[in-house]
């Protein structure tokens, strides 16, 4: 009979402490981030990709790009909004006050505070602060959470890791909502995941804290923990306008969700969700025809190559390493692909780790004659097989990646095609490869986005003509303008008379050519 008791007891124990309640108003089976009795239950509200790469959740028309959004609470709190009596009208506040309108006619914003709750052993308290304002929408019937996300389509930049600083094609307007339960993080399966992209359904520490039952009301706003909040693309607001003339091709729609950090959370660094997005229902532009030209060493079997968008999406590929049959031979890769404007990467690969060239041999070299770094040559009296190399280039001819020898298992090059050719033509041999990266590195458009007025800032080292050509998606030249001098140039241009949509700025200077894209909204 004791020994019985003694694994009932075993069985149920676990069961009891896994029972202990975590609510809002009882810490017992609460846990802290850092394992201790005492802290703060932050929220930690991130972003969906699984939803947001769903092709069916985000429909495309011309001109247009619906998006649906998840915003899971991974934290180990609950995150809840509520509004007070104090008033924003513009730049006024009125301190507990029942207006309905402000003076200029426009709705009253409320002041919200955000209830953050503390575990203090097994008891539960909570403090309220300041977290922005929520605004009352009379055709939807209840309040909105102010700036709570905002859409954009942009153009991925390898260069460039933070993607609220890539080139913007498009942009929807800041949206509030009422944040709200939407459903747990369970039902959504995948929705929610943790920094390890592991998926969480009920496994999420504190799982249900705040009870699962926010709604839209002014007092009882948030979402629990293990619970997400969804904004599908057939709502109001939830779309990207795309400029007239943007082209199809690959971009990437980037999210961003509490963007004046008014919340305080677990993590303030993973509010942005990038998906990439390849846009079909806009302008055919015109696009780049690429040439890829290899020559292999004895080994061609241990030799394969990729394409890849600046976005991850794979272009082109060899599809595996090449056969035997073309040891030590050259191989024209006509057409790979024609590529949109957009940045791209092509990576090559060797299995043997050796990059392009014959494995050494180890055993002792005699009668030797090894022309150029052993790139050919004569090894015992036996011709010795040339290291392989390769060549990208446009259909102009400029080279836009090239590569090989003895680099490894990989080598990547980076390149970008703007205007259908490459980004930046590089001057004749007899320039200096510094003086070509300091003009182009230095041409700049202020800002990107233009309404009427644009800044265009680029550097020469001599005194020399340089000129500005504004050029549409078809490839006609739309204004000129012609500057002398030397140093940083600033130009200012007046281009309230485009139409919105896509064109290019190209500046040419001797040798140099640089194309850059804007947007005329």
């Amino acid at each position: 009979m004791r020994l019985r008791l003694t694994i009932l007891l075993s069985l149920l124990i676990p069961a009891i402490i896994f029972a202990q309640p975590c609510t809002v108003n009882d810490a017992t089976g609460c846990v802290c981030e850092d394992g201790s009795t005492d802290c703060y239950l932050l929220p930690n509200i991130k972003l969906s990709y699984d939803l947001l790469v769903d092709a069916s959740a985000n429909p495309e028309t011309p001109g247009l790009l619906r998006v649906s959004v998840s915003t899971p609470n991974v934290g180990h709190g609950p995150l809840r909004v509520i509004a007070t009596n104090d008033l924003v009208c513009g730049v006024d506040t009125f301190f507990n006050s029942n207006i309905t309108i402000c003076p200029d006619g426009s709705d009253p914003s409320q002041l919200v505070k955000q209830r953050v709750y503390r575990k203090q052993g097994n008891t539960m308290t909570y403090e309220d602060r300041w977290a922005g304002t929520m605004t009352y929408h009379p055709s939807h019937g209840h309040s909105h959470f102010d700036d709570w996300g905002v859409y954009s389509i942009r153009v991925p930049d390898p260069n460039e890791p933070n993607p609220l600083n890539w080139e913007m094609v498009g942009q929807g307007a800041k949206l509030g909502f009422c944040l709200m339960d939407f459903g747990s993080c369970q039902y959504y399966n995948g929705h929610c995941r943790d920094d390890n992209d592991n998926i969480i359904t009920t496994n999420t520490p504190n799982y249900g804290l705040g009870g699962g039952s926010y709604s839209c009301g002014v007092t009882n706003q948030g979402i629990s923990v293990g619970w997400t909040d969804v904004y599908y693309q057939y709502l109001d607001g939830m779309y990207i306008d795309i400029p007239a003339g943007t082209c199809n091709g690959d971009y990437m729609v980037v999210v961003e969700v509490d963007p004046h950090n008014v919340l305080l959370e677990e993590n303030e660094d993973d509010n942005i969700m990038v998906a990439p997005i390849t846009l079909t229902q806009q302008t055919n532009c015109p696009c780049a025809g690429v040439d890829l030209d290899i020559n292999f060493d004895g080994n061609p079997n241990q030799s394969s190559w990729e394409l890849t968008h600046a976005n991850g999406n794979l272009v082109a590929s060899s599809g595996g390493t090449y056969s035997m049959g073309l040891a030590n031979s050259n191989l024209p890769l006509s057409d790979v692909t024609c590529l949109n404007d957009g940045c791209y990467t092509l990576t090559f690969y060797d299995s043997a780790n050796d990059g392009m060239c014959p494995r050494r041999n180890t055993t002792v070299l005699t009668g030797i004659n090894i022309a150029n770094n052993g790139l050919g040559g004569i090894f015992n009296g036996v011709p010795r097989l040339a290291c392989g190399n390769y060549t990208l280039t446009d259909a102009n001819g400029t080279v836009l990646a090239s590569g090989g020898g003895r680099f490894g298992s990989s080598e990547v090059n980076h390149f970008c095609i703007s205007g259908g050719v490459a980004e930046l033509t590089q001057p004749d041999n007899d320039w200096s490869t510094e003086r070509s990266t300091t003009n182009a590195v230095d041409l700049q458009i202020l800002p990107n986005l233009v309404e009427d007025e644009m800044t265009v800032i680029y550097t020469l080292e001599e005194t020399t003509n340089a000129e500005l050509q504004i050029i549409d998606i078809n490839g006609k030249i739309l204004n000129q303008y012609t500057q002398n001098g030397t140093g940083t140039q600033q130009v200012r241009l007046n281009v309230g008379e485009l139409s919105s949509g896509f064109y290019f700025m190209r500046f040419v200077s001797g040798d140099i050519v640089v194309t850059k894209k804007f947007v005329k909204q």
